[in-house]
């Protein structure tokens, strides 16, 4: 296993266990429990979650919004307009599979962030760890299409950047002011 992965394995072997811990409470098994069945600060930390500024802010961008980032897929899709020849197509297809098989993993682990979240989970460990995975996808993707243009003639490269640029606008969060 290299070097680069093993903070990647340790955060996918800790999260769960983590999460976990946070899901059951400190409060341990001797614990009483006032009548209602829930005690004062589940229900102090229900109000807190409920919070309506908190639930319009995600904290972390769903697995199909990162797809869209790909860039060779997207490229890929572009192909007609681009006019690539077939060694090319050929080309980003390899590229595009490799690229995909190496954010399975870190992709994987948002999704499950996320579905922790949806029931629950503990957001502060969410927002410790999804990051750094959103992080190693984006990077990735990056280093994929460097490698994906150095495949394109000169002519397609101006062509597919320009249009990546457009792209990456496109998805760009609108901000404020701009």
């Amino acid at each position: 296993m290299s070097v680069s992965r093993l903070p990647l394995v340790a955060a996918l072997l800790v999260l769960p266990v983590l999460l976990s811990a946070q899901r059951r409470g400190s409060a341990g098994a001797g614990a009483a429990t006032p009548p209602g069945g829930v005690s004062t600060s589940t229900k102090s930390r229900q109000k807190i979650d409920k919070d309506p500024v908190k639930e319009n802010r995600n904290p972390i961008p769903s697995t199909k919004d990162l797809e869209k980032e790909n860039m060779v897929n997207f490229v890929l899709d572009k192909k007609k307009d681009l006019k690539l020849s077939n060694d090319e197509v050929n080309a980003l297809k390899q590229i595009n599979d490799h690229a995909r098989d190496t954010v399975a993993a870190p992709m994987k682990s948002l999704d499950s962030i996320a579905g922790e979240l949806k029931r629950g989970g503990d957001r502060a460990a969410a927002s410790m760890f999804a990051p750094q995975f959103v992080a190693e996808v984006r990077f990735q993707y990056d280093a994929f299409l460097k490698e994906a243009l150095s495949k394109l003639s000169e002519e397609h490269q101006k062509a597919a950047s320009d249009l990546i640029e457009a792209r990456r606008k496109e998805l760009a969060p609108d901000k404020p002011g701009s």
